[in-house]
């Protein structure tokens, strides 16, 4: 369920007109994939989004 919220998430933040409310959704974006990966149990991927923050 985490990626699903995730992908929403970032397709909502694309449609956002303010530069500061798709930063903000963005990182939400990133951090729920981050939880995503984490709870499949790929280190690599969640390093990767940490990075991405």
């Amino acid at each position: 369920m985490a990626g699903w919220f995730a992908a929403g998430t970032a397709i909502i933040a694309m449609l956002q007109k303010s530069d500061l409310r798709l930063k903000q959704g963005l990182i939400i974006h990133t951090v729920l994939y981050g939880i995503h990966f984490a709870l499949l149990g790929l280190p690599t991927a969640v390093i990767s989004c940490v990075i991405a923050l």
